[in-house]
């Protein structure tokens, strides 16, 4: 099974990233206030770390083992205003997680709602996955509002998995079957 290269949303775009990505990737992940909402993204952010993250993302997109998108608005500028991704794939399971981040002044607008819908949409509809997972912090309650929205269920608590900060951090758990996704959605 394989992805698409670019799906269509109502108001975003979500493509293949590109080398030429890579200074709008540096511009909002070098952010301390979008970082710390992430899992994987250092702060400070090398400056070359967006070139190697995109060359890293093209070959596991390539080799069907994470699927990375840049997040581009529909009918602007063809740059990134964040990324989403399905990752950690265990296709002998059908199950594998899902991300995203969205550039500060992009943050409000709908837009990470909109790229988890359509992560969710790809993994079941395309990937056929049987589930699908998401880690969020206690002190990201949008972004669990996001998961809640489209019926995902807390399965639990991570106490302090990372050390984040200067400090140990839990991670909250979502979890969604593709029977609860059918339900709360047309599918």
């Amino acid at each position: 099974m394989t992805a698409p290269d670019k799906i269509v949303g109502k108001h975003i775009i979500l493509r293949r990233f590109n080398h030429v990505d890579a200074p709008a990737v540096y511009d909002y992940a070098k952010l301390e206030e979008v970082s710390r909402w992430t899992i994987t993204m250092p702060h400070p952010y090398p400056k070359l770390g967006a070139l190697k993250f995109i060359m890293d993302a093209n070959i596991k997109f390539n080799k069907n083992r994470q699927y990375n998108y840049a997040i581009v608005l529909k009918g602007k500028r063809d740059e990134p205003i964040g990324g989403c991704s399905i990752h950690d794939i265990d296709w002998d399971n059908k199950n594998a997680y899902f991300g995203y981040v969205i550039g500060k002044k992009h943050w409000g607008k709908g837009y990470a709602t909109e790229a988890a819908g359509l992560m969710l949409e790809l993994g079941f509809k395309i990937l056929k996955l049987h589930k699908m997972a998401a880690n969020v912090f206690p002190e990201n309650p949008a972004s669990e509002r996001i998961l809640k929205k489209y019926g995902m269920i807390l399965e639990g608590v991570q106490r302090e998995r990372y050390y984040r900060r200067g400090a140990w951090r839990d991670l909250l758990s979502y979890g969604i079957l593709e029977k609860e996704y059918k339900k709360s959605t047309k599918y």
